[in-house]
Parts: structure tokens; C-alpha cells; sequence
């Protein structure tokens, strides 16, 4: 989601160190919403941390992964077919801008590849961030990256257009022991990119810049795409829903196991006089499959009442409002 700053805090067209920390860490509280999201939408939703009051009682814990399938369909409706790339007239309608280059390098790329990447994070996360850069083989290319929410961010101008002012993109670095030894910082102005490493973000003063290199782009490279004013995600404002409907499935095994668990109620007999009796008893009665009881004495089971009709409707209604 893109910060917001004063133009005049930048020094020479670009962040200082102690800008760009105050803006990791805004960034940083805003993953905690990014992180949840994308759980979500890989099937690790609330259920998965439910603990019960009794250890002893069945504790399944289905997912139905409407987080995905919600993803997944809103993403094919809207690039099921690949976006096509054209250009308007120009000069009223006498001539056409000529962008076969254009498109021979989208196609170089798989731009309906990265399209769609990018356009699941849209969904997903409620922004997305695309990166475009140059490379530097024998036939140069503008080439394109999808950039994780998690990772990156935009920082626009304070004025009313909000015009971007530089672009970030941040990751830890790890050694061959999996030991964080550092980050990488790469900032993105209108005509440079600063690469930084640090061994402490929160620290400004241990920001280290390594490189610097024009980009020729003339503007930030790094573009924020919103899914709505809003920028929240597709399944976002359903998540509680979706709960619901993991809880009342879950419960439903639940209530089966129990079912079939159920308690045998003896009235008017004995197992036995003592505990290893009544075990044997027990034993023989799960083997055998038959309870012998003196006269008058009676047996049945206790179990709960399940009311399946109920209990649809009650999965219908929450799935109707997921859907809705």
C-alpha cells in the first residue's frame, strides 16, 4: 500500500537513510494484513490453530478454501482471454503509432504470464506492485518483475495527485547456514536506482550504498496497481464468513466421531467389581458384539441428537453470503 511523504524530504532526488527506515517501518506494520491474506488464500486459516477445552474430544479441522477458489475465479473471468495491446490513432485518425517493437518484446517476456501473476497478488492482497527494468544481455529487452506487497511499497507526494516519488524494494539476505547476514534495499527515483545493504533496518546508520546506476525510464519504475479505492483484497471482507463455514464443517465431523463414539448407558447390572472386570467385560462386548444383562436390567446408548436439515440450511445460508 503506497506511503506518503513530503517532496522535500528527499536530498538530491532520492530518500535519505533515515527516511527510508521511517518508511520500511511503516511498511513493515502494514505486512502483518499481507501476511494474514496470503495464509488465507494457502488454506491456513483460523481453523488450523483451533484447540479444544477437552484433549479427549475430535477436533478436525477442515478448510474450505474459499479464499482460493474466490482468487482463482475473479482472476480467470478477468484474464481468461490475454490483454491485448493496441495503440489510439493519432493526428485524427491518419496514422497509428507503429508498436510491433512493443509487442515483440511483451512476447519475449510471456507478458500474459507475468499479467496474471501479478494480477492474483491484485486480488489477493488488494494491490500489487510491477517492476520494470532493462537487461543488460546482447538484444536488451524491457523486462518486468512482480513484486511481493510484502516486499515492496511505493512512496507518492503529499499533494492531491499523489505523484509517485520513488519506489522500494527489500529482502533478507541468508548465508549457506540459513543465518540472516543482511539486506538488500533497492531504491527506484525517476532516473536512478540505489542499491543499499544493511545489517539492521532499524538502524539507519548501518544503510550502506553500493551502487547506483541510471535506469532511463524517466520515471519510477516500480507501479502500484489498486483493486479498488479501498485497496483491500477479494476475499477480504468475506473472511469471517469463511471462518464460519470452516467452524461448521469442522463441527460436523465432530459430531459424527462423537456419534459413533457414543456412550453405552447400563441400568440395573455391573461390569464387573472392580477395574480389570470391568475392562473384561468391556473387551468381550466390543469382540463378541453381544451384552448378556439379568432380568430387569436394561441397556442403550447415549448420543446426541443430530438435526442434518438444520445444519444445511445453517451451510447454505453461509455459503450463499460468501458467494454474494
Amino acid at each position: 500500500m503506497g506511503l506518503i511523504r513530503d517532496a522535500d524530504l528527499l536530498v538530491d532526488g532520492r530518500p535519505t537513510p533515515e527516511l527510508l527506515r521511517s518508511c520500511i517501518e511503516e511498511h513493515k506494520k502494514q505486512c502483518q494484513r499481507f501476511e494474514q491474506l496470503h495464509a488465507y488464500y494457502h488454506g491456513k486459516q483460523a481453523i488450523k490453530s483451533r484447540v479444544r477445552d477437552n484433549p479427549k474430544a475430535p477436533n478436525n479441522k477442515l478448510v474450505c478454501n474459499h479464499a482460493e477458489y474466490i482468487v482463482d475465479m475473479a482472476c480467470g473471468y478477468f484474464l481468461g482471454n490475454p490483454i491485448k495491446y493496441t495503440t489510439e490513432s493519432i493526428d485524427e485518425g491518419k496514422a497509428t503509432l507503429d508498436i510491433t517493437v512493443l509487442k515483440d518484446n511483451f512476447k519475449d517476456v510471456d507478458i500474459h504470464s507475468h499479467d496474471v501473476e501479478l494480477d492474483r497478488d491484485r486480488s489477493i492482497y488488494g494491490i500489487a506492485l510491477e517492476l520494470g527494468f532493462t537487461t543488460d544481455d546482447d538484444k536488451p529487452i524491457i523486462d518486468f518483475a512482480e513484486i511481493a506487497p510484502t516486499k515492496g511499497f511505493l512512496v507518492t507526494d503529499d499533494t492531491v495527485k499523489h505523484n509517485p516519488l520513488f519506489g522500494v524494494h527489500y529482502y533478507p539476505q541468508y548465508d549457506v547456514h540459513g543465518t540472516l547476514s543482511q539486506y538488500s534495499i533497492f531504491v527506484y527515483t525517476e532516473d536512478k536506482v540505489y542499491q543499499y545493504t544493511s545489517k539492521v533496518l532499524e538502524e539507519p546508520s548501518t544503510y550502506n550504498l553500493i551502487n547506483e546506476k541510471e535506469h532511463y525510464f524517466g520515471v519510477v519504475p516500480l507501479i502500484e496497481y489498486k483493486n479498488k479505492k479501498s485497496m483491500q483484497g477479494d476475499f477480504e471482507q468475506v473472511m469471517s464468513l469463511i471462518d464460519a463455514y470452516n467452524l461448521l464443517q469442522s463441527d460436523r465431523i465432530n459430531d459424527k466421531q462423537q456419534f459413533v463414539d457414543a456412550m453405552l448407558k447400563v441400568i440395573g447390572a455391573s461390569f464387573g467389581d472392580d477395574k480389570e472386570e470391568v475392562t473384561d467385560t468391556v473387551k468381550q462386548l466390543r469382540d463378541l458384539g453381544i451384552l448378556e444383562l439379568p432380568e430387569g436390567a436394561d441397556a442403550d446408548w447415549l448420543q446426541k441428537t443430530l438435526n442434518e436439515t438444520e445444519v444445511e440450511v445453517l451451510k447454505k445460508s453461509i455459503k450463499d453470503d460468501i458467494h454474494e
